[in-house]
């Protein structure tokens, strides 16, 4: 919940580094989504971090409806094909003694 609005560390880190299969379905994903973005030149009108609160960026009253219809989707897909690529990669659950050494305990 914390990387859709910006603060990716945990999840980054927590989760899709040490499990690997994630982490390359994001890679992917962002891969794609950023394909996509690229196509249809999509430009963000003021600086913003990072996140789902950032897409009013992509508003202008100069620029056309579609840029931010197109950023919308933009995360759309890489929500999606995220989501769909780690169902497809699958993952293990790490046993006790790699819960233990990823948290420090």
């Amino acid at each position: 919940m914390t990387a859709t609005f910006g603060i990716s560390q945990s999840s980054l880190y927590g989760i899709a580094i040490p499990l690997k299969k994630p982490l390359y379905a994001s890679m992917i994903a962002g891969g794609l989504a950023g394909f996509f973005a690229g196509i249809t030149q999509i430009k963000c009108y003021s600086f913003v971090t990072p996140g789902i609160l950032s897409l009013v960026g992509y508003f202008s009253e100069k620029a056309p409806k579609s840029n931010l219809l197109y950023a919308i989707l933009t995360c759309v897909i890489a929500f999606v094909v995220g989501f769909i690529l780690t169902l497809l990669f699958g993952f293990e659950e790490p046993d006790e003694k790699e819960v233990s050494q990823l948290s420090g305990n």
